[in-house]
């Protein structure tokens, strides 16, 4: 069972309890229906994000970027186990951080960077203005999930809109033919992909299929 995690660029509010809860209970029920030992529950530590990068640089100014975001994501993800511990919520069996997958690794585990190059060169994603773009209109299904059509989409609805050769592309966020992928400084990678590679890491390492 995969779930996205929390985002720690700060401490947890009300709203964050909800998905703890709920998944708490769905794992408890798969656990009870299946077997603790046929259940492996994957939740992200996402400790990569604009709000996250720019607390770090302003609270450790000297440090290099990574370790500044390690203190300041150490801390909230803390007092975010303590928090849902406090609701009575299991801890999950795999907890990945994303900036431990954002570059290749020795391992041989999925990266974010490799998998953007291959969405690149399988044409399924694409550079434009410094940044990486997912081409939704190279995915015939894109949208089938949430029952809603690409060419109803709203370009421009929560940011500006820019121009781009190969399609209209929003200029921090995504359009209705493209979204983003990865800023030009490579720290920023859009985070369902980061989703996807956790879970499939995950999976890989438990023998499991995950849902």
């Amino acid at each position: 069972m995969y779930v996205c995690g929390p985002t720690v660029y700060d401490f947890a509010h009300i709203g964050n309890a909800r998905p703890a809860i709920v998944f708490d209970v769905l794992f408890r029920l798969l656990r009870h229906e299946y077997g603790a030992e046929h259940v492996t529950y994957v939740r992200n530590i996402t400790d990569v994000d604009d709000k996250i990068n720019e607390r770090a640089l302003r609270d450790f100014p000297g440090l290099p970027l990574n370790e500044a975001i390690r203190n300041v994501t150490e801390k909230t993800e803390k007092q975010y186990h303590a928090d849902v511990g406090e609701l009575g919520c299991l801890r999950p069996t795999v907890e990945p951080r994303a900036t431990e997958f954002v570059l290749p690794r020795a391992d041989g585990k999925a990266d974010m960077v490799s998998l953007i190059a291959q969405l690149i060169a399988r044409g399924h994603a694409y550079e434009a203005g410094g940044e990486v773009l997912f081409d939704t209109q190279s995915m015939p299904d894109y949208g089938r999930l949430s029952g809603r059509k690409l060419d109803e989409q709203q370009a421009g609805a929560r940011v500006d809109v820019d121009a781009s050769p190969a399609h209209q592309v929003e200029s921090s966020s995504s359009s209705s033919s493209s979204f983003q992928l990865m800023l030009g400084d490579g720290i920023k990678c859009v985070l369902w992909l980061w989703c996807v590679y956790a879970c499939s890491n995950a999976c890989d390492h438990h023998d499991h299929s995950c849902v």
